[in-house]
């Protein structure tokens, strides 16, 4: 609707032209809660009161004729709002002529920094002729504010182009006030509709009762949509002069937009609802309309999950660790079905989150994303538990929803993931019914890692019964039984996933072979050794109890080319450390390895022969046989480049070391020289090649010579220069004899030969030498010779019983059990040693082998 005013002979009096002018109110800044920022909300509300106020004045001014460039800026169309008409347009003028705002008003621009961010500013907007809020706009003003430096400035003037004339009035016909041409491309053409807001005039000067505007109109209609139809829904635009106001579910208003301006519909919680009113400028004239609203309500989209996996599944991909071998896990997926169906603009992290969980875990309680919707993962190789050790687990999935407004939660999707149960099985080395010595061992071992859980342990018993998880846990090779039968079962449990596996029984069966009487590897049988510097030992080292036992070191480049028997179950070391440090150095099944280049673990039979191709492996390097596990308090200690080529067997039963009974005194005391003249067959004094020791006991042969010399007991005899004793039965070598003599030495080239079996007991006074290229023995029949040492002393280390030493050579058995027996470098022996403590030195070894059984009882 719109009023006429006569306004013939009446013209605008000074206070209806400062009434205009107030039109502007000062700007001011009102309170606004904020739980962001109260400051910065009292900022926005005054900017908004401002700039409607500016607009109002600049319809105000574009109605009274004045222009504003196209290319104006926001200061300079303030500049034109400060202007006044020139007096000659004013006094034709029916209006305003004054200016539109208070001439102190000054634009405060933001700073650089200020807009680049994305607070609200005001920006001249040219195309619509009006200031809009905006949030981008590099030359936006943050602020309108008031300088009193201005109050005294004189306004300009300038030319305005006149609405309705003085002249106009003279026709007496009615006119209205806003009906006038635009004076700016961009404002409408057509008259504002009833309820634009604009005030009108009466038939007189005094406003007649005030009307009602009316109510805007939206070009959208309210309702409930789907995301689909929001999503192409366009801007609600109201039309009319009007401020539109948004509020938001709790009744906050957001903005103000005016007549023509648009707002996306974006529905929060309680969805969108929009408010307008026609506001009156002249309100003694015309009331405000009554609002219009519009709701704008979504229908929340129902999300669908879900789930799928890679396919067959194990105990290993379902999370079980292998006990080797390359890890593999489960993937398992989940989708949200109808993903495409959600408009991609809804599509966002604020929206959406497709989470999922395993086990009694709530799926509720993970976070996702909206990029993860597509399909999102678990893999069971990031760490899953397995409740109660079941071969299955739940996987859950759902959407969880972040606007309730857009769309709703789903329901949970589950999918019960099952694996094929494996099964664990134990083989066994040797076989079963193989036929084994006491020295042989049984080991056993998983059929492939690869299928084991890394929690496995295999349990055995050997009485025929089956294992249990509380049966004896295998950790080192099984030592058989001394003789008879035995029995092996095994199996393999996992302690954490017993209901994932199914475990074989291994049944194996051994013949268990006894050993002969007392025999004993050959070598030497000793109560401690002594092998220095490069010496190398061919054969087996038999080790006796004796109490306290004996410490042994092997060092330097020593090697022993054969196997160590050990009473008990002394400490094996390796390198030579600190004491504290010994246990980083102490043999175990686990540290078995650390040993390889000291203790090789090569097969070495009883006459001390390498069993080629080997019937057991080297590891275990030390083996625990079936004899007493006592003396445990001593220790072998291998270190610098010493080795053993074999193994260490411990816990062995060594026989007793022999007694030596007295052989009897010599019946006389005579002696003789023999010599080269003494022995020439021509001088009528010479002697017989043949020594009988009942006539004479005591003799030495100094000469390239040979004397026979007939069983029994002698005094001291030596051989030097080449010459030859012959002991033993050369027609009859199986027909042992005895020997024994109170001193015997052999130098000089001399030696001692045995061409039969002869027994030599030599009485302890001083030490037996064979030395300077001497020998004693066969060299082809060294098991001809055995040689005792008797004393009725105390065993010592220190009393050197025996010594062969350099260039000298011995062939045959040495039985010194309470006494030193020494082979130094460059000698010869083939044979065995029985003795308190064997001492070897420089480079002995290299002509010295052990290839027959010592002594014992």
């Amino acid at each position: 609707m719109s009023l006429k005013r006569n306004l013939l002979g009446v013209g605008f009096t000074l206070v209806e032209i400062l009434i205009g002018i107030a039109v502007v109110s000062v700007i001011t800044s009102a309170g606004y809660v904020s739980v962001a920022n109260i400051r910065e909300s009292a900022r926005e509300k005054k900017l908004e009161a401002d700039v409607s106020s500016l607009n109002k004045a600049t319809q105000s001014y574009l109605a009274s004729g004045g222009v504003i460039p196209p290319d104006a800026d926001a200061a300079a169309v303030i500049t034109k709002l400060k202007t006044r008409a020139t007096s000659e347009v004013a006094a034709t003028t029916v209006g305003m002529t004054g200016s539109f705002i208070d001439r102190r008003v000054v634009p405060v621009p933001m700073s650089e920094s200020e807009g680049e961010g994305s607070r609200l500013r005001a920006v001249w907007n040219a195309d619509i002729q009006r200031f809009v809020i905006a949030a981008e706009g590099n030359d936006g003003i943050g602020s309108f504010t008031l300088n009193e430096d201005l109050a005294g400035a004189a306004p300009e003037t300038e030319a305005r182009t006149v609405n309705l004339a003085a002249a106009d009035l003279t026709s007496g016909q009615p006119v209205w006030v806003w009906d006038y041409a635009p004076n700016v491309a961009s404002t409408s053409t057509s008259a504002p509709p009833p309820g634009s807001g604009v005030a009108a005039a009466g038939p007189s000067a005094t406003p007649t009762a005030a009307g009602t505007l009316d109510a805007p109109t939206f070009d959208l209609s309210g309702g409930s949509f789907t995301l689909d139809q929001l999503a192409g829904l366009p801007g609600v635009t109201g039309e009319g002069a009007f401020t539109l106001s948004i509020s938001n579910p709790n009744s906050t208003t957001i903005s103000y937009l005016d007549s023509g301006s648009s707002a996306l519909v974006s529905p929060g919680a309680s969805g969108a609802t929009f408010s307008s009113r026609a506001v009156s400028i002249d309100p003694d004239a015309w009331a405000d309309s009554s609002p219009t609203i519009q709701t704008y309500a979504i229908t929340p989209f129902d999300p669908t999950v879900a789930i799928t996996n890679s396919g067959d599944l194990t105990p290993f991909n379902l999370g079980v660790p292998r006990a080797s071998g390359s890890g593999s896990s489960a993937t398992v997926t989940a989708t949200l079905s109808n993903w495409e169906s959600i408009p991609a603009v809804f599509r966002t992290d604020a929206n959406l989150e497709l989470v999922m969980a395993v086990g009694s875990n709530d799926p509720g309680n993970a976070s996702g994303s909206a990029q993860d919707s597509v399909g999102a993962t678990l893999t069971t190789n990031s760490g899953w538990s397995f409740a109660g050790q079941n071969p299955s687990l739940i996987v859950s999935a759902k959407v969880k929803s972040g606007n309730a407004a857009l769309f709703n939660a789903s329901s949970v999707s589950s999918q019960t993931l099952t694996a094929t149960k494996g099964t664990l099985t134990v083989t066994a080395t040797p076989a079963s019914g193989t036929t084994l010595n006491a020295s042989e061992t049984i080991t056993l071992a998983a059929s492939d890692l690869a299928n084991f859980p890394a929690d496995y342990a295999i349990k055995y018993t050997t009485n025929g019964t089956e294992p249990t998880a509380a049966s004896t846990t295998y950790t080192s090779p099984i030592i058989p039984p001394a003789s008879g039968v035995l029995e092996l079962n095994a199996k393999a449990f996992s302690p954490g996933y017993g209901n994932w596996f199914d475990a074989a029984l291994l049944t194996a069966v051994y013949e268990i072979a006894p050993q002969a009487g007392n025999q004993m590897p050959s070598g030497a049988l000793v109560s401690f050794a002594n092998l220095q510097n490069n010496v190398q030992f061919r054969g087996n080292i038999t080790i006796a109890a004796q109490s306290p036992q004996q410490n042994m070191t092997f060092f330097g480049n020593s090697r022993i080319t054969g196997n160590l028997y050990v009473p008990g179950t002394p400490k094996v070391y390796k390198d030579h450390v600190a004491s504290s440090q010994w246990d980083n150095q102490l043999w175990s099944p686990a540290t078995d390895g650390n040993f390889a280049n000291y203790i090789l673990g090569r097969q070495f039979d009883e006459l001390g022969n390498e069993v080629i191709p080997a019937t057991e492996p080297a590891s275990p390097r030390v083996v625990d046989l079936s004899g007493d596990a006592n003396p445990s308090d001593y220790y072998l200690l291998i270190q610098d480049s010493a080795k053993i080529d074999g193994k260490i067997y411990r816990r062995a039963t060594a026989p007793a070391m022999p007694t030596v009974s007295n052989p009897g005194t010599k019946t006389n005391n005579n002696s003789a020289s023999y010599h080269s003249w003494t022995l020439d067959p021509n001088n009528p004094n010479h002697y017989s090649t043949t020594v009988d020791p009942n006539q004479t006991a005591n003799f030495t042969l100094t000469t390239n010579a040979t004397l026979n010399l007939q069983p029994g007991n002698y005094g001291t005899v030596s051989a030097s220069n080449n010459g030859r004793l012959v002991l033993g039965d050369a027609q009859n070598p199986d027909n042992v004899q005895y020997y024994s003599f109170e001193s015997l030495r052999v130098n000089g080239g001399a030696g001692i030969e045995v061409v039969g079996k002869v027994v030599v007991t030599m009485k302890y006074g001083s030490t037996m030498r064979v030395d300077n290229n001497g020998f004693f023995g066969n060299s082809a029949h060294p098991e001809y010779l055995q040689l005792n040492v008797y004393t009725t002393a105390n065993p010592s280390q220190w009393a050197e019983h025996v010594l062969i030493a350099s260039t000298g050579a011995f062939y045959g058995r040495i039985n010194a059990p309470k006494g030193l027996v020494t082979i130094q470098e460059n000698s010869i022996f083939q044979g065995a040693v029985t003795a308190y403590k064997l001492q070897m030195t420089g480079s002995a070894g290299v002509n010295v082998n052990f290839n027959l059984e010592p002594i014992h009882e």
